[in-house]
């Protein structure tokens, strides 16, 4: 590598700390400045050896013609710096592009010397050296203690099996063994002659009344909402009766608001509307927040509405229709 371009490089790399006189360091302790001042546009450095040849300079960051007489160097500035501190650095010329051995750093202050700085950063970490050569070997050390007795060992494995030994007396007889299972079943046999007949049997319950029945449960209603379930096609010429039961209980309150139970008769003639008839008289044990009605639509089906208009919210309805046609 060119010298000047070593110097940049390792100036730019390597710190210093800041003196009031002069700072310096060598990389490997054959080159240090000792002491270095600056006159008008003279600089001079004193080292701490003799060096022979010559001598690269770089003040603040630039080189600057420098020459060296024994273990004095002087170099001149292209004009007289102002008062601060600045960076000098020294290398002799290399031998060979990675010969950095002689190399010096160090600050020189010109005019007053300020209060000393506060300390800087570490610096980064050097690369790591070149492993040293092994040390001899030791002399051998005194015998230890006996260690503590080992755990025990697994167990081994299972040895081959010995050779048969001579058959043994007889024995005794043993006990009697435990009953066998069923044996499967035989063929069936032949059919018997018919028994007497026996008594009549109680009478059973009372059967369906033969109306269709339909429960609409589950259903929980707010104020404004209305239930309407389709019950059956009334036919022309034809007449039905039908039953309606309605509870609705207000689930806040646990109480029931409506109790609705109501019969109705239903026909029409073959070019009439289905007439719906009320023929028993409707027990009504609620109030005014719901109402139910029974009508007919345009395609003669019979509907039981249910509508809830003011009051409780969160209210569950049942409703249960029975009902039959005449044949």
């Amino acid at each position: 590598m060119n010298p000047i371009k070593q110097l940049v490089r390792r100036a730019a790399l390597i710190g210093a700390v800041c003196l009031s006189i002069a700072a310096a360091r060598a990389d490997d302790g054959n080159l240090a400045i000792l002491n270095a001042s600056v006159s008008g546009t003279t600089l001079t450095a004193q080292l701490s050896s003799s060096v022979h040849g010559s001598v690269n300079v770089s003040f603040n960051g630039s080189f600057v013609p420098g020459s060296v007489s024994g273990s004095t160097v002087t170099a001149s500035l292209p004009a007289a710096p102002t008062p601060g501190t600045y960076l000098l650095a020294l290398s002799k010329n290399a031998k060979s592009h990675d010969d950095n051995s002689d190399f010096a750093t160090a600050y020189v202050t010109v005019g007053a010397v300020g209060p000393q700085g506060p300390q800087g950063p570490q610096g980064i970490q050097g690369v790591q050296g070149d492993t040293g050569a092994q040390g001899a070997v030791g002399p051998v050390g005194p015998v230890g203690p006996q260690g503590p007795a080992g755990a025990t060992g697994p167990q081994g494995a299972v040895g081959p099996q010995g050779p048969q030994g001579p058959q043994g007396p007889k024995g005794d007889t043993g006990a009697t063994g435990a009953t066998g299972a069923t044996g499967a079943t035989g063929p069936a046999g032949p059919v018997g002659p018919q028994g007497a007949t026996g008594p009549a049997g109680a009478q059973g319950p009372a059967g369906n009344d033969g109306r269709q029945v339909a429960v609409y449960t589950g259903h929980t209603v707010n104020t404004g909402d209305t239930l309407d379930y389709t019950l059956y096609n009334q036919p022309g010429w034809n007449a039905s009766h039908l039953e309606i039961l309605v509870e609705a209980h207000d689930v806040n309150s646990e109480t029931n608001r409506l109790y609705y139970h109501a019969e109705y008769a239903t026909f029409q003639q073959w070019n009439t509307g289905v007439t719906v008839q009320n023929i028993a008289t409707i027990a009504n044990s609620g109030t005014n927040s719901y109402s139910v009605d029974v009508y007919s639509d345009a395609s003669n089906n019979i509907h039981v509405r249910f509508h809830h208009l003011t009051y409780a919210t969160n209210t569950n309805v049942q409703i249960i229709a029975k009902w039959f046609s005449a044949p």
